[in-house]
């Protein structure tokens, strides 16, 4: 899609003012640590893409482009903090020019501004996959599955995968939540009929023995066979049956007054307490300050305003912002959010099952106080109308919670209220009611039949509504199951075979980097929300990369997997990538390979490498594989980081010396002779004492170098006086007399800085 042929990047972060020519090739960028290499990758980051990925990691806290993205000295000036990028665009065959300055991050100027040349740079600004450092290769290897997953599905363009399947999760989970109350109110409906029958078990045969000798006390025909309709009281002769008997309840009130005391008992055992308690430690728990979003749609939709953001302006509001405060106020608003989801679905397992049991208990209360009513029993009609008021208003609040999760406070108030927590009262006046009923005369044989009867109608039509009901929502739930389980069969299907295609490419970029695995092998496992990465060891199986790999390795398989993933995105159009340092823990041998891998694979796409290792970065420089190359010596706050360029040094000496500042230009000197020396030690072998730790100091390195050097001059003159080559002879004779007195010279100079240090530290004049 595009390669960059220059780079301006003024007061940006810890650069002053920098000018690059990559000329559409590969660049290679050495510095220490702290040298501003992380500035360049950031810089050419925000001006294609409008963002600073850094910035955006967990963990960064509150860091803000227009805040932290200028040069410290030039955070009240963010206008002066620009970069301008220009791109050639392959695919168009034209050249663009790209600037984006920090106090408009989302507003770049583009030249041409014609479609062709937008279309791609705002490809960049959707799809932001250009830079890779360490700590996202981390995301790649060692991540959580779920992260993972998400991370690469991102990555693959296909975030909506997961989307839709957590709304068919969702809806599925509704749906069996739905029947999972149905389902209980059937068996409890189920568990009445069984009492008021007096079985263990429900059986046709048994229900209709009982119903029919209780029929033939009033005279009625048997039933005989059960069905939907069936009117356990009705005659087939009408004049026969007196329903004015219909009044007279006795037993079908004791019975209805034990199934309210089951109901009071119900919220004093174990379980029910628990359940309040786990709810309401839940619900205290959530964050009332911060964490106002609590409904699935206001989720989705500040989401959605999210990616939305382009200016300073809110996408839903049209108010004014600040883009990044805008930003990270949503952000903050939806981590908060997350946190506050969670709790909520743990407090809603628990409300669920509150809420069924006080329905059942205000309904079972509000059939007993009928009785209380008719029977004039006014103490206990006064204490039930108030607990069956308080089940109510405690229900409403539960409710309303259940169908809007941001009335949070209205559901602890619930849950804490005293007055239907406290049965002891509405228990009492139900035993007194109780003691009364049955205290009233003995019916008649003809009243208890009418009683039984009326009693197994009303439980015997229950169950067949909550039967019903169940069978409905069976349905529902088989649909959505098999709808989510058909959508999450056909993207595994799907995504197989893509990250099938992945890890073939992957496979052959580690071989290529690892020629000892030969036989190595990846995989990467898709389940609905997760993405496993598992990776061959030595043929004894395989494992999560952190298992047995090294870090250097893990370095090789996050590079790999990233190389093959941007290949299946992006095909041919994958021109252009940022490597911020990745190979901090790979050997010299591995990062060898990684030219070549870079080189055969990926002969197309412009690379720009970053690497603290002079090694790697030589390296680099001499195998091809960066066609240009820069590195950053020191740094100053002032300044930025200097460069090492073999004909600007002599200049920042020249300046530096003019002002008096011998400090300035004695570090730029000894900076730029490390980095020559090593650059020659490499090339002359020089022998060098060995450390574990390479760090070594100018003069451990000059004297080795200098020596290896006139060893190769004595070597080239006696293979010329071998060769009768004179002339080269007397050449290489000059060069050799010349570096007996630079090596002298040398010499007088760091042992007269030796003296002068030795008396500065002994105090001597």
């Amino acid at each position: 899609m595009i390669r960059i042929e220059s780079v301006q990047i003024e007061e940006f972060r810890g650069i002053r003012n920098l000018q690059l020519d990559l000329n559409c090739e590969n660049f290679g960028l050495y510095g220490p640590n702290g040298s501003g290499k992380s500035s360049l990758i950031d810089a050419v980051e925000f001006c294609l893409t409008g963002e600073i990925t850094r910035f955006s990691t967990p963990g960064q806290g509150n860091i803000k482009i227009k805040e932290h993205g200028p040069h410290v000295d030039s955070q009240k000036t963010p206008q002066k903090a620009k970069v301008t990028v220009t791109v050639y665009l392959p695919s168009i065959n034209k050249t663009a020019t790209i600037t984006r300055s920090i106090d408009q991050p989302n507003s770049a100027t583009i030249s041409p501004n014609d479609r062709a040349v937008l279309d791609i740079v705002e490809n960049y600004e959707i799809h932001k996959d250009i830079a890779l450092s360490r700590r996202d290769l981390a995301k790649l290897v060692i991540a959580q599955p779920g992260q993972r997953s998400s991370d690469v599905q991102t990555l693959l363009r296909l975030g909506h995968i997961d989307k839709i399947r957590k709304s068919l999760s969702s809806y599925a989970k509704a749906c069996k939540k739905e029947l999972d109350e149905v389902q209980r109110n059937k068996d409890r409906a189920e568990e009445e009929l069984k009492v008021t029958l007096s079985v263990s078990k429900l059986d046709r045969k048994e229900v209709l023995y009982k119903a029919n000798a209780q029929r033939r006390i009033l005279g009625l025909t048997p039933i005989t066979k059960l069905e939907a309709n069936t009117n356990f009281l009705e005659s087939s002769d009408p004049e026969s049956f007196n329903r004015n008997l219909l009044s007279v309840s006795k037993a079908f009130a004791i019975s209805n007054i034990d199934g309210a005391l089951r109901a009071v008992t119900s919220i004093e055992e174990l379980a029910f307490i628990n359940n309040v308690d786990s709810a309401l430690k839940h619900l205290s728990d959530f964050d009332f300050e911060h964490r106002q979003i609590t409904t699935e749609n206001e989720y989705n939709l500040i989401s959605l305003g999210r990616e939305l953001i382009v200016k300073d302006v809110c996408p839903l509001c049209d108010n004014h912002w600040n883009v990044d405060e805008l930003r990270a106020h949503i952000n903050a608003k939806l981590d908060d959010a997350e946190i506050g989801s969670d709790l909520i679905s743990k407090s809603m397992e628990s409300i669920t099952s509150i809420d069924i049991t006080l329905r059942e208990l205000e309904k079972q209360i509000r059939i007993v106080l009928e009785y209380a009513i008719d029977l004039e029993q006014t103490h206990s009609k006064l204490e039930l109308e108030q607990y069956a008021k308080a089940i109510s208003i405690a229900r409403a609040e539960i409710v309303s919670f259940e169908n809007d999760n941001s009335k949070i406070v209205e559901a602890i108030s619930a849950l804490k209220m005293a007055k239907w927590r406290d049965s002891s009262g509405a228990k009492a006046r139900l035993v007194d009611l109780k003691k009364f009923v049955s205290g009233l005369p003995e019916e008649s044989v003809k009243t208890r039949a009418i009683e039984f009867l009326t009693l197994l109608q009303f439980h015997y039509k229950r169950l067949l509504e909550e039967d019903e009901n169940r069978k409905r929502l069976v349905s529902r739930y088989e649909t959505a199951q098999s709808i989510y389980k058909h959508y999450c069969d056909a993207t595994k299907t799907v995504l197989e075979q893509i990250y099938e295609d992945i890890a073939k490419d992957l496979n052959v970029y580690y071989k290529i980097i690892n020629d000892d695995e030969d036989r190595f092998f990846s995989e990467l496992k898709v389940d609905p929300a997760r993405l496993w990465f598992n990776v061959g060891f030595y043929e004894r199986g395989n494992f999560p990369a952190s298992a047995y790999h090294s870090e250097g390795h893990q370095d090789c398989l996050g590079l790999c997997l990233y190389l093959a993933l941007m290949k299946h995105i992006r095909g041919d159009d994958f021109t252009f990538a940022m490597l911020d340092d990745v190979l901090m823990y790979t050997d010299s041998l591995h990062r060898r390979a990684v030219s070549k891998l870079l080189k055969t694979k990926f002969p197309k796409t412009q690379f720009i490498i970053t690497t603290h290792d002079l090694n790697w970065f030589n390296f680099m420089k001499s195998d091809g594989l960066v066609g240009n190359a820069l590195s950053f010596g020191d740094w100053s706050i002032a300044d930025g980081p200097s460069i090492i360029d073999d004909r600007k040094i002599w200049v920042e000496l020249k300046k530096a010396l003019a002002n008096n500042d011998e400090t300035r230009a004695s570090a730029l000197m000894r900076r730029y002779l490390q980095h020559t020396l090593i650059v020659l030690a490499e090339k002359f072998r020089a022998k060098i004492e060995f450390r574990s730790y390479v760090d070594y100091h100018l003069e451990e390195i000059l004297e080795p170098t200098i020596a290896s050097w006139r060893s190769i001059l004595k070597s080239g003159i006696a293979v010329a006086t071998s060769w009768g080559h004179e002339d080269i002879k007397a050449r290489i004779e000059a060069d050799l007399e010349e570096s007996d007195l630079l090596y002298v010279r040398v010499m007088e100079i760091l042992k007269k800085k030796l003296v002068e240090h030795l008396m500065q530290i002994l105090g001597a004049p």
